[in-house]
């Protein structure tokens, strides 16, 4: 029987760290359009035409577009009108939609001989879901009037108008999956003086959020330690610092933030799988399923969840549970090609090659170009003694990726069991030249390799 060089079923952690519910909302409309406008009404009242003289509107908008020159796609407009408080959100939001704007930033302010109230509103459309910390409405304790008459006052209130607009470019970045320049503009943002303008906890998170994208787990782990010391009942942000921590390698440290998370917040299914992975990855796979199944139970119909608990089956070799997780998974999204992948394995596994071909064929029909698909179903058909299909399936992994070491081995066994000898110690040379040797399956096709060459000889 031919040693399948299948390395199991893999770990799945996904990017289960996401900040928040408004992170697919906000991708799929900010990919609709990469340009974003920042629109700024008229701080001076045109019933008070001496308000001109002290250039509120002015500071803002130069402000504003010196970020523009820095970060291409953004693009400053001045309204021209006046909003006033009580016309509020609803003109300035058809005043936004009617130029196409992301942002509308408006406000007016009151001026005495000795002091003067600044107020600030920023209105964020067709991103509703982003956090409220990020879109204040804030109404500034007096400040004296000689700043304001020396301009001091509005060169503050401009920089923080340009720390909130990149704080909120950075999360559309994110969205959108720029992670590094979503990285970057975070940074700036929480550069600027007047951060206090918005919840920098919040910018943190995000900030840290990106950085786990990029692999960049230390970094990441500065970041969320930041989060959570401006706000430490932030359980995402313990979340997604435990999410930094085990790629790192500190399981129980991981496990330790998990825990505080769902402390905080009981009801937080995301956190209780990520902690089943972690301890899945201590081999504690009573408490793991245990976690898998509280997530489930809080959000049923969350194919992540339903995925992990599946792989979990599996790498315990209850395939029957496996594969009905697995169908539940396709069940709520037919195009989850892991699913596909991984029930195929489990059916493979527990002696149905038929109907892992058949996942097989769903699977590359969504993912054609797939060299570990093409793979497992050569080993299907192996088993089903379809040695052609096998073959042609093994030829096309290894165009996809001429160093699919396990593919080689495959080939090998193959070649040597047709008595295609000289192409099957081809194929094992090359295996030998790339196989892993702390994989305990590609050892296992060295040795499987070697007895047929052994018995060739004889």
């Amino acid at each position: 029987m031919l040693l399948l060089g299948v390395i199991g079923v893999p770990l799945v952690a996904c990017a289960m760290w996401c900040a928040g519910l408004f992170w697919p909302v906000l991708r799929e409309r900010w990919q609709n359009s990469r340009q974003f406008t920042v629109a700024v009404a008229r701080f001076e009242n045109p019933l008070h035409p001496e308000d001109r003289q002290y250039r509120v509107t002015k500071y803002i908008i130069e402000g504003l577009e010196s970020i523009a020159d820095r970060y291409p796609g953004i693009h400053v407009v001045a309204l021209d009108r006046f909003i006033e408080s009580q016309d509020g959100r609803g003109i300035a939001n058809k005043e936004a939609r009617r130029i196409g704007a992301r942002v509308v930033l408006w406000g007016d302010f009151y001026a005495t001989t000795k002091a003067v109230v600044v107020s600030t509103n920023v209105e964020v459309l067709a991103f509703p879901e982003l956090p409220h910390s990020l879109a204040p409405k804030v109404t500034d304790p007096p400040s004296d009037f000689v700043d304001f008459e020396h301009y001091s006052l509005q060169q503050r209130l401009s920089q923080r108008m340009v720390g909130l607009t990149l704080a909120i470019l950075g999360t559309c970045k994110l969205a959108s999956r720029d992670f590094d320049g979503a990285a970057t503009v975070f940074a700036d943002a929480l550069d600027k003086p007047d951060s206090e303008f918005f919840d920098t906890s919040v910018i943190w998170l995000l900030q840290g959020t990106a950085l786990n994208e990029l692999r960049r787990y230390a970094l990441a782990v500065e970041s969320f330690d930041h989060a959570i010391r401006l706000d430490p009942r932030l359980a995402v942000a313990y979340n997604n610092r435990a999410f930094a921590l085990r790629r790192q390698g500190r399981i129980s440290d991981a496990v330790s933030d998990f825990s505080k998370a769902l402390q905080l917040r009981p009801q937080y299914a995301l956190a209780y799988s990520n902690r089943g992975y972690a301890y899945k990855s201590q081999k504690d796979f009573d408490k793991a399923l245990r976690d898998y199944d509280a997530a489930i139970s809080l959000s049923p119909n969350d194919p992540r969840f339903l995925f992990n608990r599946a792989a979990l089956f599996s790498d315990l070799l209850e395939f029957e549970a496996a594969i009905s997780d697995f169908s539940t998974v396709i069940r709520l999204d037919s195009r989850a090609v892991d699913a596909y992948r991984f029930r195929g394995l489990a059916y493979r596994l527990s002696g149905k090659p038929d109907q892992a071909v058949n996942d097989y064929n769903k699977a590359l029909n969504l993912s054609p170009n797939d060299s570990q698909l093409h793979l497992y179903r050569a080993v299907a058909y192996m088993s089903l003694g379809d040695r052609g299909a096998a073959m042609k399936d093994l030829d096309r992994a290894l165009a996809l990726q001429p160093n699919y070491a396990v593919a080689y081995g495959n080939r090998a066994l193959l070649r040597l069991q047709t008595g295609e000898v000289d192409d099957g110690l081809t194929d094992a040379n090359r295996f030998f030249s790339l196989v892993d040797r702390s994989d305990p399956q590609q050892v296992l096709v060295i040795g499987e390799i070697q007895k047929r060459i052994a018995n060739i000889r004889q």
